[in-house]
């Protein structure tokens, strides 16, 4: 939730869990301090689910039996998952709620299917291709989303790129060079924080050593 949260909304761990908590104790989400990823049918989804299209007209698309899950369970509380009922609320909580509904019923919206394409150019012996270059490979990836699936109701950062179909021998008209230098690594976030702290088993309340760092 937390990595999802600053990925999507941009609130920190620490400002998630504190909305988080919030929204637990007036009873429109379950319990926020999990790390499961399991959704059980104990909490009975589909009612929920008709509870929420009053307020989300996008639940109608939640039609699948059995939930998409992660692999992480707890045995003390299943994933954070909206309680169907509703509540007047402003800014960062609405943000957070909505966020927290939208990936619920994702879970139980079709897969999202796509077709990927790769283009694989070999250059031959052309007189405008340098010597150093004959020979070698260029690839092009591309996708199309031919159904959306569950990508209509939960942001997605899938980007679609169409590349042609290329059969046979291809005439190149002209190369240019880029010059690029290697770049170091992506400095830390506070989601990629979170990943980390959990993989170390630093703790289950690791927004508290985020703030300290």
């Amino acid at each position: 939730m937390q990595r999802e949260a600053y990925a999507h909304i941009r609130l920190s761990p620490s400002r998630t869990l504190q909305i988080a908590q919030s929204l637990y104790l007036d009873g429109i989400i379950s319990y926020p301090r999990t790390s499961s990823q399991k959704i059980p049918k104990e909490i009975e989804p589909k009612k929920i689910i008709a509870k929420l299209i009053k307020q989300f007209p996008e639940a109608k698309l939640a039609v699948r039996d059995n939930p998409i899950e992660g692999e992480k369970s707890d045995p003390a509380h299943p994933s954070v998952f909206p309680t169907g009922e509703f509540k007047n609320l402003q800014d960062d909580e609405e943000k957070l709620y909505n966020l927290i509904v939208k990936r619920f019923l994702a879970c139980f919206s079709p897969n999202a299917i796509g077709i990927s394409k790769r283009i694989q150019l070999i250059s031959d012996n052309q007189e405008n291709i340098a010597s150093s270059q004959q020979g070698k490979k260029f690839t092009s990836n591309g996708l199309t989303i031919t159904e959306k699936g569950w990508t209509q109701i939960y942001p997605t950062t899938f980007e679609e790129k169409q590349i042609p179909t290329i059969n046979g021998n291809v005439s190149v008209d002209k190369i240019s060079f880029v010059e690029k230098e290697t770049q170091p690594p992506k400095r830390y976030t506070p989601a990629s924080l979170v990943t980390i702290l959990e993989k170390k088993n630093l703790g289950t309340k690791i927004f508290y050593l985020i703030e300290d760092i």
